[in-house]
């Protein structure tokens, strides 16, 4: 859930970048909460990423915020196990999976939502090893 010290943390991760990416970020985390309105936030400044977590720990993570120089990605923990059958899931390692997200617009659509819901679904359930 956000808080006023999260917004603050947040707000100092995106000085560093364009107004356009800046507001592209905030976008996202604002379409993230409207999907997932429990979920937990947790700003890394070294990885420059906003942790979006069911209970503010990696371990739960669902998705993070990563602003880019031109766009944002949308990062997936366990994004190899989302079924995604219209192949918007990009990377290649055994878990993490993003979307490049270069228009808040992209936010509304019902597959990225689909992904969003998805991943919170595996957070919630335990880590199958």
């Amino acid at each position: 859930m956000k808080q006023p010290e999260t917004d603050k943390q947040v707000d100092d991760l995106l000085k560093a970048y364009t107004p356009e990416v800046h507001d592209l970020a905030l976008a996202v985390r604002d379409q993230i909460h409207n999907i997932l309105p429990y979920i937990v936030e947790k700003v890394y400044p070294g990885w420059k990423v906003i942790l979006c977590s069911v209970d503010g720990t990696m371990k739960q993570g669902v998705c993070a915020v990563s602003p880019q120089r031109q766009y944002v990605n949308l990062i997936f923990y366990r994004g190899a196990d989302i079924d995604d059958p219209d192949g918007l899931l990009s990377g290649d390692g055994k878990k993490v999976r993003h979307i490049k997200i270069t228009d808040a617009d992209q936010m509304r659509r019902p597959d990225i939502r689909h992904l969003i819901k998805a991943a919170a679904g595996l957070a919630e359930s335990p880590e199958i090893v």
